[in-house]
């Protein structure tokens, strides 16, 4: 008879994935990464880097627990963004020496075609399992292994220019606004 195994408390709890959060600051210098339970919303973070970050959270998730807006920065909008691996680079350099190769006519053997079709096979296996992640088009910072939401547009440089450019000219405008109303208020006295 085989030996019962007895199961703790902490055996049954499930598990509860971690969010990756790689930290820059407004300046988009790094500030190092850090994981936390996805659960937690910690206002104090120590990176590996040895740097102590402050999050805002308030307002940064909605009702169903997803990012809404950058808690490193609070910038409104967070774009999705496919992580590709590092290899991915290197596939794409030898498909194009061989696809080159095959032009110049110097492979023309039919396992050099097998082969050349298994590179193309394991490159688009590759960008469709390559996971997505959040990234803020402000400070850069990335939220990696965190459910994304459906409302989160795909990333786009024209998108995130026109919307950076439009956060710039609303800051600009309200320091302008707040400038005139202290000289005028010097100006009463």
């Amino acid at each position: 008879m085989p030996p019962v195994k007895l199961l703790r408390q902490q055996d049954l709890r499930p598990t509860i994935p971690s969010m990756k959060l790689v930290l820059r600051s407004i300046d988009r210098s790094p500030l190092g990464t850090v994981e936390i339970d996805d659960s937690e919303s910690p206002s104090r973070v120590t990176t590996h880097l040895d740097r102590e970050v402050f999050l805002d959270w308030s307002g940064a998730r909605d009702d169903q627990r997803h990012l809404r807006r950058c808690p490193a920065c609070g910038f409104g909008t967070l774009f999705r963004l496919r992580r590709l691996p590092q290899v991915t680079g290197f596939i794409i350099v030898a498909a194009l020496a061989m696809a080159l190769a095959a032009v110049l006519g110097l492979a023309t053997s039919f396992t050099f075609f097998v082969v050349m079709l298994a590179l193309l096979v394991l490159d688009l296996g590759i960008l469709l399992a390559a996971p997505q992640s959040l990234e803020c088009p402000r400070c850069r910072s990335s939220y990696r292994n965190t459910p994304i939401a459906k409302y989160h547009p795909k990333w786009n440089a024209r998108a995130v220019a026109e919307l950076l450019n439009a956060s710039d000219e609303n800051a600009s405008s309200s320091r302008d606004s707040r400038g005139r109303s202290e000289s005028q208020e010097k100006m009463k006295r």
